[in-house]
């Protein structure tokens, strides 16, 4: 039948019969491995006492059973998610950080092109603030170019590839926010000024005359 479910987590699972899914595993055998039971209790209160029972019916067999109620065991698979998620945090702190040094060195190696182009701008009555102005906001299109193009990529790729992780029988659907798009391109754009602000101030303390010398 057709199982119709308003849970982001049961868009990627297929349900089976146990035989159906025996014999898909070990190609046309008799027979599988089960690696998880669900029991439904009819009384909450007793959880505890029926997994206990069910542990000590096979305390002894080749493969232990290992009883946990629905919510401790979900519990027990978010905390693995949870601590996955934070591992990818820090890989984002990271790449931010490289980013951030990768747009200050393309501004630093802009503007060793550009010293005589500033003093001659400066003999045409652009103050230093101005030309600091102008390096920020070099830094501001470079970041929201990379933005833009990040946020639509990560997005489309997203939506189009619905990925979802897999732990302890618990699936976790990937899902895409437009608002995180949004604030990363936000966020890319601050990281442009704050990657100009070292060679903006340094176009604003420039000299005229040796930015003519320069070569």
């Amino acid at each position: 039948g057709i199982i119709e479910s308003e849970r982001a987590q049961d868009r990627n699972v297929a349900y089976v019969q146990l035989p159906f899914l025996q014999e898909t595993i070990t190609r046309g055998g008799t027979g599988g491995t089960v690696t998880q039971f669900n029991v439904t209790v009819d009384t909450p209160a007793r959880m505890e006492e029926v997994a206990s029972i069910i542990d000590a019916e096979f305390k002894y067999d080749e493969h232990p059973t290992s009883t946990w109620p629905e919510k401790a065991f979900v519990g027990r698979a978010v905390r693995d998610v949870v601590e996955l998620v934070g591992f990818a945090g820090w890989v984002g702190w990271a790449s931010l950080a490289a980013v951030l040094a990768l747009i200050a060195n393309a501004i630093i190696l802009a503007m060793r092109d550009r010293i005589r182009d500033q003093a001659v701008l400066q003999t045409l009555g652009y103050t230093g603030g101005l030309l600091a102005w102008m390096v920020l906001l070099e830094g501001a299109i470079l970041g929201a170019a990379g933005g833009v193009i990040g946020g639509v990529a990560s997005t489309s790729l997203i939506t189009l590839g619905r990925f979802s992780m897999a732990m302890e029988g618990v699936n976790v659907e990937i899902v895409n926010d437009p608002r995180l798009a949004v604030i990363g391109a936000g966020i890319a754009i601050l990281l442009g000024l704050l990657a100009g602000a070292v060679p903006a101030m340094r176009a604003a303390r420039s000299e005229i005359t040796e930015g003519l010398r320069a070569i």
